[in-house]
């Protein structure tokens, strides 16, 4: 019964140290300046990443993901994700 006991300690202590950080990680606040923000929408992305694609040209210019269905999807009627 003692091992049991400790084991089960030693696994709350997991959980309780995720409770603790994320409780901690709630106060942590990112700032940009009005200039930065000011990119958003025009050379950035609504995330912020850069709209240009690379020079070698494999990675494309971003144009605004998805934003339909794709003709390839093929959902089960009445799933979740139809």
């Amino acid at each position: 019964m003692c091992g049991f006991a400790q084991v089960k300690g030693d696994f709350m202590i997991k959980p309780l140290t995720l409770l603790v950080l994320s409780a901690l990680a709630l106060n942590v606040h990112a700032k940009v300046d009005s200039a930065q923000a000011a990119r958003l929408g025009q050379d950035l992305t609504p995330l912020g990443a850069e709209r240009a694609g690379n020079i070698a040209g494999t990675i494309p210019e971003w144009t605004g993901g998805i934003t339909g269905r794709l003709p390839s999807w093929n959902a089960p009627l009445g799933s979740l994700c139809s």
